[in-house]
């Protein structure tokens, strides 16, 4: 028995989304499924745009937020930025 891989930290990134409301009836018409954003270093992140439900309000969905992906790059948790 070998030891055990230890389990690596997600990768966490930093993005300014603005959607507005407008943008996002797209989304609940069904023609837009994916975000694409940078985060604050110009990286292009894709993620879906249903994990930013919880986060949607009158106006949109404005603010930062704090994504972290998993060791294969596949979404993990999405959070407001908090400083």
């Amino acid at each position: 028995m070998g030891l055990p891989i230890p389990k690596r930290a997600p990768r966490k990134y930093i993005v300014d989304i603005q959607l507005s409301r407008t943008q996002l009836e797209a989304f609940y018409a069904g023609s837009v499924t994916q975000v694409s954003a940078n985060d604050i270093h110009g990286l292009r992140l894709q993620f879906p745009l249903s994990s930013l439900r919880p986060f949607v309000d009158y106006n949109g969905v404005r603010g930062l937020f704090v994504i972290s992906v998993d060791s294969s790059n596949r979404l993990h948790d999405i959070q407001r930025y908090r400083r």
